[in-house]
């Protein structure tokens, strides 16, 4: 009866989107002992970033193992909703600009309850907040949320984002754990949640499937000058006013040695392209908007610049890193962890666009030809392998579950 509900509330709600792949189930209480643990991931999907492609790596590596069945509710229709489809992930997908929260709530819960999800995996605020109210209505179900970053301001409504922030914070009191992406983030939210259990888990990639992807057809066509890319979201916690200033610095000392990609969209475009052109370098300087394929277009960079306010564990530079691509980076948040020691990884101790500079130089002058792109070796270290990070997800899975979960 349960189950029936849910589909025809979905078929009422979601009759616009494509069709949503789902999984016979009974009202289940818990697992029996040696069944797999049932997972139910939620996550916006509205964007395609740093968050969305690290649960695509960690949802993919999950499926391949038999401790656990994953889903995943998607609150927008996206590429990540599509990519997760397309690995024979189920996917219950919404649209939130046409539901409310109200009504996804109740979807949520329902779902929750009907597939008998035992531990329900947040990302992002809203979903904290849904998600955690899925799983105390759940019977046997227990939350917890991965922290992707330090919470972003500046974009919003004020108002809206102190109410968005406060029911998060009572949201934590009810999930059973917090997984921070760097040990600096996880310092920061063992002191933003005191007493609660905070752990590790360093973001994780397919380097096999990035390398895939990135022999796929790029538009960006490759140049004769030295290319530097950002990638990432046009917003203020990126910084791509500096990445600019760093540009202009690179123009005025080395005329026509560089050149500069600036690859994601956001509100900052407009204000973006207007600095490029107050500094004179709009003929330098490529703005390409959202790329579909990071990776393809990263193969075609010779250098990845990043020059954030705060970052946690960004997933363009675990694909560079994969790739081999140079990375210079302003230190700041998890990327000294993710950097330091690394052979193709230079940190900056500031965000001063002539100290950007001199490093993106000394990048420069170490390059090989151009042809011998293809062959640059994968400098990603093992840990960083979403194939071994799934591991320490599934163990703490197991231990805030209330039911067994299978041994492998």
């Amino acid at each position: 009866m349960e189950n029936s509900k849910v589909r025809r509330y979905a078929s009422r709600r979601v009759s616009h989107l494509p069709p949503v792949r789902l999984l016979q189930a009974t009202n289940v209480t818990s697992s029996s002992p040696g069944q797999p643990l049932r997972v139910l991931h939620v996550a916006s999907g509205d964007l395609w970033a740093g968050a969305e492609v690290q649960l695509f790596h960690l949802l993919s590596s999950l499926r391949r193992r038999t401790e656990v069945t994953v889903e995943a509710a998607i609150l927008n229709p996206g590429k990540l909703a599509d990519r997760l489809r397309e690995q024979g992930i189920p996917v219950w997908q919404f649209d939130e600009s046409r539901m409310s929260s109200a009504a996804i709530a109740k979807a949520l819960v329902r779902i929750a309850r009907t597939q008998g999800a035992q531990v329900i995996h947040t990302h992002r605020t809203k979903e904290n907040i849904l998600g955690t109210l899925a799983a105390v209505c759940t019977p046997y179900g227990v939350a917890l949320r991965t922290a992707h970053g330090r919470p972003e301001h500046g974009i919003g409504r004020f108002g809206k984002r102190l109410i968005l922030n406060a029911a998060d914070r009572i949201a934590a009191r009810f999930q059973r754990a917090t997984i921070g992406v760097s040990a600096e983030l996880c310092g920061y939210l063992r002191q933003a949640y005191p007493g609660r259990p905070v752990y590790h888990i360093p973001n994780g990639i397919d380097p096999d499937l990035v390398r895939q992807e990135a022999l796929l057809p790029c538009s960006y066509p490759p140049s004769d000058a030295f290319t530097v890319g950002f990638l990432g979201r046009l917003v203020p916690v990126k910084r791509v006013d500096v990445f600019l200033e760093m540009a202009r610095a690179l123009c005025t000392h080395a005329p026509g040695r560089f050149r500069f990609a600036v690859a994601g969209d956001g509100p900052l475009e407009r204000a973006l392209r207007a600095k490029a052109s107050e500094l004179a370098i709009e003929s330098a300087v490529d703005f390409l908007g959202f790329q579909q394929n990071s990776a393809a277009l990263l193969s075609r960079m010779d250098c990845l610049a990043l020059t954030s306010d705060h970052e946690g564990m960004p997933m363009v530079v675990l694909e560079a890193l994969a790739l081999g691509v140079p990375i210079v980076a302003h230190s700041v948040g998890g990327l000294p962890e993710l950097l330091t020691g690394s052979p193709i990884g230079h940190l900056v101790p500031s965000q001063d666009p002539a100290q950007l500079a001199q490093a993106i130089e000394a990048v420069a002058r170490q390059a090989g030809p151009r042809s011998e792109s293809a062959a640059r070796a994968s400098a990603l270290p093992g840990q960083l392998d979403s194939r071994q990070s799934v591991l320490r997800y599934i163990e703490i899975y197991r231990s805030i579950a209330r039911a067994p979960i299978a041994q492998n």
